[in-house]
C-alpha cells in the first residue's frame, strides 16, 4: 500500500523557511522510496525465493523499506512537534519528567546531551517494557528505536536539520528547537498512552 506524503505548512521558529522546504523535499523523497519498494516487492515473484542473508534483492529491498518509512514516519513526528509561537510544556509531561528526571530542566539537560551524542534522531520515548519515560538515540532512521516504545518527542539531529542554518553549531540548533516545540502535539500523544 502507498503512502502518501504530508504537506507540513512552515510554522517553526527553529529553522528558517528555506531550510525548511529543502527538507520537506528530503521527507517526501522517503515516502516516494518506501512506495517504489512496496511495487517492487509485490511484483518480482523471484524475490522471495532468492531470499539470502549475506546478499540478495529481497533483503536489500526488506532493509531499504525499514529504512524509508522509518525516516517518513520519523520526519513526520519532527515536522507536528514544532511550532512558531512559544508553548509551555503541558502539565502531563512536566509530571513525567519530574518523576523521572527530577524536573523538566533536568530532561532538557539530558535531552540536549543524547541529541549531541546522536547521528540522527533523539526521540523521547514512553518506555513499555521498564514503564519509563527516557531519551533514546538513533544513529539511523531504523537504527537505535527500542521496540515498544512510543515516541513521545522528536528532534531530527542530522546535519541536514540545521547545517544551513546554524553551521556546525547544534547546541545552538537544539536550544531553538526545544523552545519551539508545539507542546500541545506532546500532550496529545501523551493523551494517547497510559502512563
Amino acid at each position: 500500500m502507498a503512502i502518501k506524503p504530508i504537506e507540513f505548512p512552515y510554522d517553526t521558529s527553529a529553522v528558517t523557511e528555506r531550510l525548511f522546504k529543502e527538507h520537506m523535499s528530503l521527507y517526501r523523497g522517503y515516502c516516494e522510496k518506501f512506495n517504489e519498494i512496496t511495487a517492487r516487492l509485490g511484483e518480482d515473484p523471484k524475490l522471495r525465493p532468492e531470499a539470502n542473508k549475506t546478499y540478495s534483492r529481497y533483503r536489500g529491498l526488506k532493509r531499504g523499506e525499514s529504512f524509508s518509512m522509518g525516516g517518513a514516519l520519523l520526519h513526520e513526528l519532527y515536522f507536528q512537534n514544532m511550532v512558531n509561537s512559544p508553548e509551555q510544556p503541558g502539565a502531563l509531561f512536566n509530571t513525567l519528567t519530574k518523576k523521572y528526571y527530577g524536573g523538566f530542566g533536568n530532561w532538557a539537560v539530558d535531552f540536549a546531551a543524547c541529541a549531541k551524542s546522536a547521528r540522527g534522531w533523539c526521540v523521547t520515548v514512553m518506555e513499555q517494557r521498564s514503564g519509563t519515560v527516557r531519551n533514546i538515540l538513533m544513529d539511523s532512521h531504523d537504527e537505535g528505536l527500542i521496540i515498544g516504545a512510543y515516541p513521545i518527542l522528536v528532534a531530527d539531529v542530522y546535519e541536514h536539520a540545521y547545517f544551513m542554518d546554524y553551521g556546525a553549531n547544534a547546541a545552538a540548533y537544539l536550544g531553538r528547537f526545544i523552545e519551539s516545540v508545539k507542546w500541545s502535539a506532546v500532550d496529545a500523544r501523551l493523551s494517547r498512552i497510559k502512563t
